[in-house]
C-alpha cells in the first residue's frame, strides 16, 4: 500500500528531517521530491529488526511485516511520537490531537477485529523493571475543578487522564445512537481461559486527593462516581443477575454511609449519627444469624450462630428507655429439656418461667398496682384430721362442726402441694 506524504512547506520538511537519522529505509534519506509517493509500505527508523521475528515464539512479528507503517527504535529510544499543542491566545477555539487512531468494520458478514488503537507490551522472564500496557498522564498548571455524574463538564474545562466516551465523533450530530457493549471491558486473552492478571483495577495509596490510605487519614478520597441508580451487579453463568449493590437516594434524601472499620460494619449519615452498627473484631466467633424465611407463612427470625456451643443472646435498651415488644400474640419459647425463662430487675434476680409454671425467688412476691396479693409461703401449719368439706352453709345457722370441716378443706387447699395436693402458699 503505497503511503502519500503531502509536503506543504519544503523548508519545514528539511527541519524536520533534520532531527531524524538518516538509515537505508529512513524517509530523510529521500529527495523531498520522491516523499509525495513512497512506493513501500514501511518506514524504519534503527538497524536491528530481526529481533522481532524470534520474540514470543514470532507471535509478534506481524506488528513489523502487516504494518503500513513502521516506526522501530534502537535500546532505550522512543519509536513513535505524537506531539501537538492547541491555538495561541486569541486565534480562535481549536483542538488537538497528539495521536489519533481510527478502524472501521464495514463489510456484513466479516468476522475479523477492528482496532483503532492496539498495544502490547510483554517482560521476559526473570527480567525486573516496570512493564506497563498503556500509560496515559495528565498534568495542570494549577488545580482542576472537581467532576461529578452530573458535571462532566465545568466551566473552567475539566483535566481527565483518560476520557472514555461512546458514539465517536458523528454522535454529537444526532448519528451513532445504536447502544455499544461497554465502555471498558477486562478480560483474559488467554486461550484456555485461565485468568493471567492479579487484580482488576487497583487505586495507589496516593492516587487519590483526601486520604493515602494510611491509619492517621481523617478525610476520605472519592475512588468511584456513580449516579443514582448506576447498580453494581453480580451475574451467574446464565447471564442472570443474582446480586445487585444499587442507590436510590434523591435530592430530598441525605447522605447514608456503609463503613468498615476495626469494630465491624457501620451505617450512618453524613452527621455521623450511627443508624446501624454490626459488631465484629478479628477475635469474633460468633454473630447474627437474619433469616428471612422461606416462602409465605414463614415466620421472620434473628438467631445467634457461631462456634461455640451454646451462645447467649441479649436485646438492651439504652439508658432508662425501654425495651418493647408488640405483636397480636407475644409468645416466649424456652426450648429443650429444662429449659427456662428467666426474669431480673434492676439488676435483680426476679424468678423465671419453666415448664412446671412461675418460679419467684426467695423475698420475691405477686403484686397488683404495686400491692402485694401473694407472698412467700408461710410455715408452721398443720393439717386438720376429720370430716372436710366444700359445702354451702348458711351463716346462720351452721354450726361449730361445720365451720371446721370447711375450715380443714380449705386448710388443705392451701398447704403444700406436695402433701395435699394444695397450692403451696402454707406448710408445717
Amino acid at each position: 500500500m503505497p503511503l502519500n506524504l503531502q509536503i506543504l512547506n519544503a523548508g519545514k520538511l528539511a527541519e524536520l528531517l533534520g532531527y531524524i537519522p538518516a538509515s537505508p529505509d529512513d524517509i530523510s534519506s529521500r529527495a523531498a521530491s520522491d516523499l509525495s509517493n513512497v512506493e513501500t509500505g514501511r518506514i524504519l527508523r534503527g538497524h536491528d529488526t530481526a529481533w522481532i521475528a524470534g520474540l514470543a515464539g514470532g507471535n509478534y512479528a506481524y506488528l513489523r511485516d502487516a504494518a503500513t507503517f513502521n516506526g522501530i527504535a534502537d535500546l532505550n529510544e522512543i519509536a513513535v511520537s505524537g506531539i501537538a499543542r492547541s491555538s495561541a491566545v486569541g486565534t480562535g477555539a481549536s483542538a488537538s490531537i497528539g495521536v489519533a487512531g481510527f478502524s472501521i468494520r464495514a463489510t456484513v458478514g466479516d468476522d475479523s477485529g477492528s482496532w483503532a488503537l492496539y498495544g502490547t507490551a510483554r517482560r521476559e522472564a526473570g527480567v525486573l523493571g516496570v512493564t506497563q500496557g498503556l500509560e496515559i498522564d495528565a498534568s495542570c498548571g494549577d488545580d482542576a475543578p472537581a467532576i461529578t455524574p452530573y458535571n462532566m463538564f465545568p466551566a473552567s474545562g475539566q483535566v481527565v487522564a483518560a476520557w472514555v466516551a461512546a458514539g465517536g465523533e458523528s454522535a454529537s450530530g444526532g448519528l451513532d445512537q445504536a447502544l455499544i457493549s461497554a465502555h471498558i471491558g477486562i478480560l483474559s486473552n488467554d486461550a484456555t481461559h485461565t485468568a493471567r492478571a492479579r487484580s482488576g483495577v487497583v487505586f495507589h495509596q496516593y492516587a487519590l486527593e483526601g486520604s493515602d490510605g494510611l491509619d492517621a487519614d481523617v478525610t476520605n478520597a472519592e475512588a468511584v462516581a456513580l449516579a443514582r441508580r448506576h447498580a453494581l451487579n453480580w451475574y451467574d453463568s446464565s447471564g442472570a443477575i443474582k446480586a445487585q449493590l444499587l442507590s436510590s437516594v434523591t435530592t430530598a434524601g441525605g447522605l447514608i454511609r456503609m463503613e468498615f472499620g476495626d469494630d465491624g460494619v457501620l451505617f450512618s449519615n453524613g452527621g455521623g449519627v450511627t443508624a446501624f452498627q454490626a459488631y465484629y473484631t478479628a477475635t469474633s466467633v460468633n454473630g447474627l444469624l437474619v433469616n428471612c424465611g422461606a416462602g409465605s407463612g414463614q415466620a421472620v427470625e434473628l438467631a445467634a450462630q457461631g462456634s461455640d456451643a451454646d451462645i447467649a443472646f441479649n436485646f438492651r435498651a439504652k439508658g432508662g428507655a425501654d425495651l418493647g415488644a408488640y405483636g397480636q400474640n407475644i409468645s416466649l419459647n424456652a426450648l429443650g429439656a429444662g429449659g427456662l425463662i428467666a426474669f431480673s430487675a434492676d439488676g435483680s434476680f426476679v424468678g423465671y418461667v419453666s415448664e412446671y409454671g412461675i418460679n419467684l425467688s426467695a423475698g420475691k412476691n405477686y403484686a397488683i398496682n404495686d400491692h402485694q396479693v401473694v407472698g412467700e409461703r408461710k410455715t408452721g401449719w398443720s393439717r386438720w384430721t376429720g370430716v372436710k368439706t366444700r359445702s354451702e352453709f348458711d351463716t346462720a345457722t351452721a354450726t361449730v362442726e361445720d365451720v371446721a370441716q370447711v375450715l380443714g378443706a380449705l386448710i388443705d387447699d392451701l398447704y403444700d402441694p406436695a402433701i395435699s395436693s394444695g397450692h403451696g402458699l402454707i406448710a408445717a
